[in-house]
């Protein structure tokens, strides 16, 4: 009974994890996408002026290996202007 007790525990302690399930997209994967975007886009700032925050999640495509969220830039553009955000200001 021991030896049988032993094996269901080890047999749920291993690094190995079964993936999850990947979270409903705001739209398709495309071929050669890595990241994508999960749920809504949210922002904070002015009515009718200036944006101060930007909030989005993001989800490694399926089958794609990790990667260094500090090696991804980030475009925000609108009718107005572009602009790369440089997050050590």
């Amino acid at each position: 009974m021991g030896i049988l007790i032993a094996a269901v525990l080890a047999a749920g302690c291993t690094d190995e994890g079964t993936p999850g399930p990947v979270p409903e997209t705001t739209g398709p994967i495309l071929p050669g996408q890595v990241l994508y975007s999960i749920g809504e886009v949210t922002g904070d700032g002015i009515p009718g002026g200036t944006i101060d925050t930007i909030t989005f999640k993001v989800g490694l495509a399926p089958g794609e290996k990790p990667v260094t969220m500090e090696n991804i830039s980030l475009v925000y553009a609108d009718a107005i202007r572009t602009e790369t955000p440089n997050p050590d200001n």
